[in-house]
């Protein structure tokens, strides 16, 4: 059966083909799944109590160690079971994530509304281009230049596995030749998740997010299955309720240093 709209926004990954240099472990219980740098995110949580919930802790935890990870996100969806895990994965030393501690689960299955800017948009086809997304993207986090550039140049080998791979996508907003906004998305067989963006700091307020939704939208009309989505935060999702996405649900984020 086809996963529901909210299934695929609480737990893309697992409708995605697996990336093959990370190691996705998915149990009847959870799925555990590598994500940024140090990072492991847990969904799809259907757990039946306290003594699963404890175990199925434990073993994140070990494979999370084991992949030199530390921190471990869990993220407690509207589908999570049992009713009460917010507080039994607080019992067992989870905290509320200090940056995004709740999600919201957004889906949108028409064209976006919103007028964007004529704003030159590329999807990334070139490691120069691929490169330049990610430093935006690094740039909005507010990553330190020295650790910048060494995360660019490490990024550089990954460049080849991800075109060839073709799940992930990054796009470029350019003002005259120059990146200025970035977005990236991941093609699975029933929709198109957003997986974050940014724009430039003295660049914002152009549209160039909403332009970049409206690429991402015509990609996935052009592969056949016009539905987005995604987990937005506090900052994305008034822009994406705005350009008609529905909110489905929301998303606890607890968090469990090692």
């Amino acid at each position: 059966m086809s996963p529901t709209p909210l299934e695929l926004c609480e737990d893309f990954v697992l409708h995605i083909p697996p990336r093959l240099d990370l190691q996705t472990v998915v149990t009847a219980g959870y799925a555990c799944v590598p994500r940024g740098p140090g990072g492991t995110v847990v969904q799809r949580i259907r757990l039946a109590d306290a003594g699963e919930i404890h175990a199925a802790v434990e073993q994140v935890r070990a494979i999370a160690r084991e992949a030199n990870r530390s921190r471990v996100s869990w993220w407690v969806g509207e589908l999570s079971t049992p009713d009460d895990i917010v507080d039994l994965l607080a019992a067992e030393g989870l905290l509320p994530d200090d940056d995004e501690p709740l999600l919201a689960s957004l889906a949108l299955e028409r064209i976006p509304g919103g007028n964007p800017p004529p704003v030159e948009i590329i999807r990334v086809e070139t490691l120069d281009d691929f490169l330049a997304a990610q430093e935006i993207d690094l740039i909005t986090m507010g990553v330190a230049p020295d650790e910048r550039s060494a995360m660019l140049e490490g990024n550089r080998g990954h460049w080849d596995s991800v075109r060839d791979e073709g799940i992930l996508h990054a796009y470029l907003a350019r003002v005259d030749g120059r990146p200025v906004a970035f977005a990236r998305s991941a093609y699975g067989a029933n929709g198109v998740a957003l997986l974050g963006g940014g724009t430039l700091e003295a660049e914002r307020g152009n549209g160039y997010y909403t332009a970049l939704v409206h690429a991402r939208w015509r990609d996935a009309v052009e592969r056949g299955t016009p539905l987005l989505c995604t987990q937005a935060g506090a900052m994305s999702r008034p822009i994406l309720e705005a350009l008609g996405f529905e909110r489905l649900g929301e998303i606890r984020v607890l968090v469990d240093h090692l």
